[in-house]
């Protein structure tokens, strides 16, 4: 049987290297306190808040919560109402982008 080839994906995007720091704390998403906290804040706050006005004629749904200084920043906000926000899946995934590319996760 055919060996599937092997993908190279390297950490560059634009020329720009990204920089990933480690996680202090890799099981954070899977505690209790922070699946309450996320499935809240988006009964609170049901629509993507569209930092980036990727959708700005659009009602899109958040399913994602964002923390706006990133945990490994600021890990004493990460379940601060005040550090979070909702997007949808496509801002979220920018989002990440641009601080990986800035260095900031």
């Amino acid at each position: 049987m055919p060996r599937m080839p092997k993908t190279f994906k390297p950490n560059v995007a634009k020329g720009r290297s990204v920089k990933r720091f480690k996680d202090p704390d890799p099981n954070f998403y899977k505690k209790a306190a922070w699946l309450k906290l996320r499935r809240v804040f988006l009964a609170h706050y049901p629509l993507c808040a569209d930092p980036m006005g990727n959708h700005p004629d659009q009602v899109v749904e958040a399913q994602e919560v964002h923390h706006l200084k990133p945990r490994v920043e600021r890990p004493d906000l990460a379940l601060d109402w005040n550090n979070l926000q909702g997007l949808c899946k496509s801002c979220h995934s920018k989002e990440t982008r641009r601080e990986q590319l800035e260095g900031r996760t």
